[in-house]
């Protein structure tokens, strides 16, 4: 038995959808195998799936998001979604959508050990739904996740998963149950259950039918069910549940009924729906701390006194009051510091976006400015090594060659396009380590800054319905510290703007410093072009003849080593200076008219 970890996602995975990697079982994969598949939100949209059967294995099947993001950077893990709405959304996290009808998304039969955590599922099709689960080992588990179902008719799942822990269930049904379990010990715990249908039916959260075994649901949410849920011959164990019907109605032990669902959650209709707990309602502190999950649905700590749900309310402190930019741990008030702190925190993050936006095209208006020049210089030093390349035809008179003498005194001016190329090797090199510091920096200043904007967007919604004085100073102590935090990460932005700004002004000195550079060496390429057109006139004198052809041979080893570099190979100094020399000594030794 090996264990396999295969990636499910749209762009570069192993397989393109969760249905075929199941197909694949059996096939490709080993069913043997303990066989975890990855998904990756490659795209911020669902994976279209179709229905599929997991069929026996003696291994193991996960189904879990991958760690990190997706092609495009969105989230693999909804877990991740720090404080925006609890519903289903494939920006936030891999989402499994079904729109076939009368029909399960996933069927398992067999008894292997089956794990599905951190999904979101969601399903469109009448009398489709996302679970047929009639068997599986007992140590499999369902937690973390979202299903949704957004038909009028949808249909209900079996899902005879022993262990359910922190899930989100949405239905729009009119008259169907959300779970039937059987012939199990189920226990569901921390669990947010939300009908928003028509009710033309008996309809239950859950519905138990046979067997003599326990189903147990204890800090779980029940809104929108006209019936509580149901224990056919077995034992049915209720405990710390909320509900908007009659607490005697629903029965079990610390129920809290008569609930209205939008005074509980902060947002109870089916298109707009966010699971989480309201500050202001009964769920905070109303769970029972011996038998709640440790965390919650985002992977939260549960409090001492937790919170009935899949979402845990973190009651640990208000909000810190601060003169400026926090002043003073003594006065601690409501939501409206948190409010102006956050408010301040997005816009510093807003423009701090703006000025990397500008730096960035500034520090590219360089480069292509320093591109623009090293082409022309690349032209110009093209033309000139063909005018070169002529000379091995030439022999002159003496005065033509006093004219090429003075001409190779002068190349000392010449080499300046070589400086030039170094200087714009210099430039690009530049450009590119400030690109990297650009996203590097950028990438640091605002993951500090958007960390610290969840902590104050967590306080705020805890903060949210106190009135007056918050809790002890000794409360807001963690506030403060984050808030300090988040301090120092906009300076850090503010400094780091000041620097990207001079960073993009040495940028352009560079460019504008080789601009001038090149003016040079096309002005001395335009004299140079009138001297070679004078070697028009040629002597017949033998010894002139072979000086010239000296200096030709001299001229051509530069045109050749100004041809290289044209090429992009790296210019030899050394030997052109030697040439020089050479055709120098040539010239000296020329006798004189």
């Amino acid at each position: 038995m090996a264990v396999i970890v295969v990636t499910v996602g749209k762009t570069g995975r192993n397989y393109s959808s969760h249905t075929a990697a199941v197909a694949d079982i059996g096939v490709g994969l080993s069913a043997a195998d303990d066989i975890t598949l990855e998904s990756y939100n490659d795209d911020g949209t669902a994976i279209a799936e179709s229905a599929f059967t997991v069929p026996a294995m003696t291994g193991s099947l996960t189904m879990q998001p991958a760690v990190g993001s997706g092609a495009l950077g969105h989230p693999n893990d909804h877990r991740t979604r720090g404080a925006v709405a609890l519903n289903v959304d494939p920006a936030l996290g891999v989402t499994l959508e079904f729109a076939g009808t009368f029909a399960a998304m996933m069927t398992v039969n067999a008894a292997q050990l089956l794990t599905i955590q951190g999904l979101q599922f969601s399903t469109t099709g009448s009398r489709g739904r996302p679970f047929d689960i009639t068997n599986t080992n007992a140590a499999s588990r369902i937690e973390d996740c979202i299903i949704k179902q957004s038909h009028n008719l949808s249909n209900v799942s079996t899902v005879n998963i022993l262990t359910q822990n922190n899930n989100v269930w949405v239905s729009a049904s009119d008259d169907r149950d959300i779970m039937h379990v059987f012939s199990r010990e189920i226990t569901i715990k921390n669990t947010t259950f939300v009908n928003t249908g028509a009710q033309t039916a008996a309809i239950r959260a859950v519905n138990k039918t046979g067997g003599s075994q326990t189903l147990t649901i204890t800090n779980s949410v029940h809104f929108g069910f006209n019936n509580p849920p149901l224990g056919t011959g077995g034992v049915l164990v209720l405990t710390n549940n909320a509900t908007d019907l009659t607490a005697a109605a629903f029965g079990g032990t610390g129920t809290i009924g008569s609930l209205v669902p939008s005074d509980q959650l902060e947002n109870a209709t089916f298109a707009l729906f966010d699971g989480r707990a309201k500050s202001t309602g009964a769920l905070p502190d109303a769970a029972d701390a011996a038998s709640a999950t440790a965390t919650d649905i985002l992977g939260q700590t549960r409090d001492a006194s937790p919170t009935i749900g899949a979402w845990e309310f973190l009651s640990a402190g208000g909000a810190v009051a601060l003169a400026g930019v926090l002043a003073a741990v003594s006065a601690v008030v409501g939501a409206a510091s948190v409010t102006r702190a956050l408010a301040a925190a997005s816009a510093s993050v807003s423009a701090f976006s703006g000025t990397l936006a500008t730096a960035g095209q500034v520090a590219l208006a360089g480069a292509l400015a320093a591109v623009s020049v090293f082409s022309a210089a690349l032209s110009n030093a093209r033309a000139l090594s063909g005018q070169l390349i002529s000379l091995s035809t030439v022999a002159g008179s003496m005065t033509v060659l006093r004219s090429i003498a003075g001409f190779i005194g002068s190349t000392s001016g010449v080499v300046g396009v070589f400086s030039i190329a170094r200087a714009l090797a210099a430039v690009s090199a530049s450009v590119s380590a400030f690109s990297g510091t650009l996203a590097a920096a950028g990438e640091v200043a605002l993951a500090g800054i958007v960390a610290a904007s969840t902590v104050l967007a967590g306080a705020l919604s805890r903060a949210v319905g106190a009135s007056g004085t918050l809790a002890a100073v000794s409360t807001a102590t963690g506030t403060l510290a984050r808030l300090l935090s988040l301090t120092g990460q906009l300076a850090a932005a503010s400094a780091l703007s000041a620097t990207l700004s001079s960073a993009g002004a040495v940028v352009l000195a560079g460019a504008l410093a080789a601009v001038s550079a090149a003016t040079g060496v096309l002005s001395r390429a335009r004299v140079l072009t009138g001297q070679m057109s004078a070697l028009s006139s040629l002597s017949a004198d033998a010894s002139v003849a072979r000086a010239v052809s000296g200096v030709v041979a001299a001229v051509s080893v530069f045109a050749g080593a100004m041809s290289k570099t044209v090429a992009g190979a790296a210019f030899p100094f050394v030997r052109i200076q030697s040439t020089l020399r050479n055709a120098a000594n040539i010239i000296a030794r020329l006798p004189r008219v």
